[in-house]
Parts: C-alpha cells; sequence; structure tokens
C-alpha cells in the first residue's frame, strides 16, 4: 500500500508542498497561510529529514492523512470502507483510497459512488500508463465499481454522537498515553435506532437527555453521510412560542397570579412610532377572558404580548441573560425573537424539569484506563425558583388536555401518549418545535429549512410533534 502511494506522490505533476511538509503541517501545524507558518513548517522539516528516512515519513504521513467521513490514515479508512486490513486489499481498493485522498469531500464513496469511481479509474489509467501497475491489475481493476461496504457503516445519528463525544473529550484536556486502551463511557441509547421515521421533505433534528444531564440520543440532521454538520447544535434559530414557559415563569415570580386573565383578540400597539399588530396562530380566539394555562396550553400570543409589557421588556431579557442568551427588548420577544440553537433551548428547559437547576449537557459519563477512572462532573447552578417551575411544569401538561380547549396546541398527538408529560410547542415563518419532558428524560425536536426556506409545508410544520410522541413511546 505505501508502495502505491509513494509510486504516486513521486509521479504527481504538481504539489506546492513535500510530503515531509504536508506531515508537519497535519500533525504539528495549523493550515493557516502565513509566513511564519510556513518558516516553521521549513525548519521542522529539514530537522524531520535529517532523523528519519524517507520510508518512515512516509509511512507517518499515511498514518495521519485524512480519508473522508472522519477517517484519518490508510489502516483506519481501509477498515471502515472495505472492513479489511491493508494486506487484504485490492489494487483497486487501494486506488480507490488515493482518489478519497485528491478531494475526501467530493470523491466520496458514500455520498458520491459514481463520481468517486469515475477519477479511481482516471488514477487507474495514470498509473497504468506510467509502468506503476502492471497490465493484468489494470484489466482487472479498471471500469470496476467500487461500492463501500455499507453494513460497516455506523448508523448516521451514532456519528453525530461521536462527532460531540470526540469534541468533549479534546475540550477535557486529558494527557493520556498513545499505546494505553481508554474506555469511554456514555449513556448513549442504541435501541433508539431502530425508530423508523417518515422523514418530510425538509430538514429536521432532535436530541434526547436525560434528567441527570447526559445525552441518550441525537439526531443532528437529515443524514450525516450526506451532511456532517449538526443542526440540533450548531444551527440558531429563532425559538417562538417555546419561550412562553420563561415568561410564565418571571410572571408568577413578580406576583402575577396564574388566575390572571385577558380578553384575547386582535392586539394592536404602538412602539417607537409604528404601528404593529399581533394575531394569534390560524386567528383563533376564544370568545372569553382566558387565564395563565388556558393561554399556555393554547399557546395564546395576546396573552403573551400583554404580560410581556406588564412585566417591562427587559424583565424576560434579563431572564435569557441567566442562560447566557442575547436578546433585544422588543415586544415581539414574547413570541420567541430570539435565536439559539435546540440544545440550547433543551439546556432551559431542563431547568424546569430539575426543578430550578441548571446543567449543562454532557456526553462522556466516565474514562477508564488501567490506572485510574475519570468521572466527568457536570455544571450544576440553581438558577429558578422551585416554587414556580414546579407550576410551570404542571401548566405546560395542559398542552394534552382537550378539558381545557379543543385548540390544544398538542390535540393531534394527546390520545397517543404512553406517559403523563410536560410539554411546548413553537411555530415561526421558518421553524417548528416540539419540546416535553417527564420526571426521566427530556426530548427536544426541530423541523424547517437549513437555507431558511419558508415553511409552508404543512407535514413538516407537524413532523416535530410526530417525531417527539415516536421516541417518547420508545422510552415510556
Amino acid at each position: 500500500m505505501v508502495t502505491i502511494f509513494t509510486n504516486i506522490f513521486n509521479n504527481q505533476s504538481h504539489g506546492a508542498s513535500t510530503i515531509t511538509q504536508q506531515y508537519i503541517k497535519n500533525v504539528y501545524l495549523s493550515s493557516n497561510k502565513n509566513l511564519a507558518r510556513k518558516i516553521v513548517e521549513a525548519i521542522l522539516s529539514v530537522s524531520l529529514e535529517k532523523n528519519a528516512t524517507k520510508e518512515e515519513i512516509l509511512t507517518a504521513y499515511c498514518s495521519t492523512i485524512y480519508l473522508g467521513n472522519n477517517q484519518y490514515g490508510i489502516k483506519n479508512a481501509a477498515k471502515y470502507y472495505f472492513n479489511k486490513e491493508l494486506f487484504e486489499l485490492s489494487v483497486n481498493e487501494m486506488v480507490l483510497l488515493c482518489t478519497i485522498l485528491k478531494a475526501p469531500s467530493i470523491y466520496n464513496p458514500i455520498t458520491n459512488p459514481t463520481t468517486t469511481n469515475q477519477k479511481k479509474d482516471e488514477l487507474l489509467t495514470h498509473l497504468y500508463n506510467n509502468n506503476i501497475i502492471s497490465k493484468k491489475d489494470y484489466q482487472e481493476s479498471h471500469l470496476i465499481d467500487i461500492y463501500a461496504n455499507s453494513n460497516h457503516y455506523l448508523s448516521s445519528n451514532l456519528k453525530y454522537f461521536l462527532d460531540l463525544l470526540k469534541q468533549e473529550l479534546n475540550n477535557l484536556n486529558y494527557n493520556f498515553s498513545m499505546k494505553e486502551t481508554i474506555k469511554i463511557y456514555t449513556y448513549y441509547n442504541k435501541s433508539l435506532d431502530l425508530i423508523e421515521l417518515n422523514e418530510p421533505n425538509g430538514d429536521y433534528s432532535m436530541l434526547i437527555a436525560n434528567k441527570e444531564g447526559y445525552l441518550e440520543y441525537i439526531i443532528g440532521g437529515n443524514n450525516y453521510y450526506t451532511s456532517s454538520y449538526n443542526i440540533a447544535y450548531q444551527g440558531k434559530r429563532d425559538i417562538g412560542s417555546t419561550i412562553k414557559p420563561l415568561l410564565y415563569y418571571e410572571a408568577l415570580k413578580c406576583g402575577i397570579s396564574e388566575n390572571k386573565s385577558y380578553i384575547s383578540k386582535p392586539y394592536t400597539l404602538i412602539y417607537k412610532d409604528e404601528c404593529y399588530t399581533f394575531n394569534n396562530y390560524a386567528n383563533i380566539y376564544p370568545t372569553k377572558a382566558i387565564n395563565m394555562q388556558y393561554a399556555l396550553a393554547t399557546s395564546d400570543n395576546i396573552y403573551a404580548i400583554k404580560t410581556h409589557l406588564s412585566l417591562g421588556m427587559n424583565t424576560l431579557v434579563n431572564h435569557l441573560k441567566l442562560y447566557d442568551i442575547d436578546a433585544y427588548a422588543l415586544p415581539s420577544l414574547a413570541l420567541g425573537s430570539v435565536s439559539m440553537s435546540l440544545k440550547q433551548l433543551v439546556q432551559i428547559y431542563q431547568t424546569l424539569q430539575n426543578n430550578g437547576l441548571y446543567k449543562e449537557i454532557k456526553i462522556i459519563k466516565q474514562i477508564t484506563t488501567k490506572k485510574q477512572t475519570i468521572k466527568t462532573t457536570l455544571i450544576n447552578k440553581k438558577i429558578l425558583d422551585s416554587k414556580y417551575t414546579t407550576k410551570i411544569s404542571t401548566m405546560m401538561e395542559g398542552m394534552f388536555d382537550l378539558n381545557i380547549a379543543s385548540n390544544v396546541t398538542g390535540a393531534s398527538i394527546a390520545q397517543y401518549l404512553p406517559c403523563k408529560v410536560s410539554g411546548k410547542s413553537g411555530l415561526t415563518n421558518y421553524d417548528s418545535y416540539m419540546i416535553g419532558f417527564n420526571d426521566e428524560y427530556i426530548i427536544g425536536c426541530w423541523s424547517g429549512y437549513i437555507d431558511n426556506t419558508l415553511l409552508n409545508d404543512s407535514n413538516l410544520k407537524s413532523f416535530p410533534k410526530k417525531m417527539f410522541l415516536e421516541y417518547l413511546k420508545a422510552l415510556c
């Protein structure tokens, strides 16, 4: 395998740096293109070439190169793509790995098998024309497509989880020996991989954490092998009506009774010389004065706006600062005009679940080696009053209670719930949410379009509730 790599690199017609320099850059330096980095790279390269043979340098390089799908080194790539050891690879498979090396995001045998195989055949022709491979090897390999061993791949959702695990492990800054075996323990719930969803025409994400604050499952996006971008952790979106439990927590804390009533009808106000009119979703209004529980269960916008203004708009701004979320003091803040990731939003809801105790979601439970056991520590901060979080959590059960109103926001799934749960949905022009919790778990779901296309598809709008229900059934 190394011989084929050697011949390819020795016969390449272009390339701005030597294998030694590339190895130094990959292992010891950043990819920043500046003069200082290039000088350090040159010095280290000269030093390395004085102390190691070309064969040793190339072998080390082949052990560190990136070959797509989070695979570093040709040995790992061989195992990942073909479930083979290096010595078991055919010439055709070796050349496919060389093809991936040129542009891992483009020549990906999982997402772009046709393009990858076409490029692989071009490389085979080049190798044959330059007498690097025999006529027999060329004839046995050329125009014979290779398809990756799909049974060997990890599930898409586990891949998102492992990315987070690696990131958290790096952040722990433990110095492990390269030769020692470490075992990492998590709460990943593999049984949830068996759930099959009728995927909508759009994007979606979900995460599940246990009450202790550890991540048990994640859907970072539709398909990791198409895009490893983790919407649940990296996507920042307006949160819509999921902000309302936080608003009503502040109302209770400030002495406003849950029995406080308002008439719900289109509401107009003047703000900074501009006229704004607020409406309920689908222009549905009750024919009576409503209290806080009714407003929360039906996600009444008018009640939320009036409560927000009565508290003073900075009250909700200051509440969000408890979670290090910055927001503007606007009337629309009561309807969720603030952006955050689904992970951040679920962490906030965990504070309601845990009677005011804020926990940052973690991946790793503990790490063991032959010499030690390292238990991770969770960040726990008491930031809310349990007297009011208990009331809010109880009122949040109302979104599934048809005795409150026929248009409670959880009506479509209420009769199918396997256990009692507190929840809140949210909807903007671009995003749909469903978040809920019981004594053991919290589930947060989102759907929409990553590119911020307007959310007009009714199936995509309702998908978070359907997803929430399926995973809740598996957990209860």
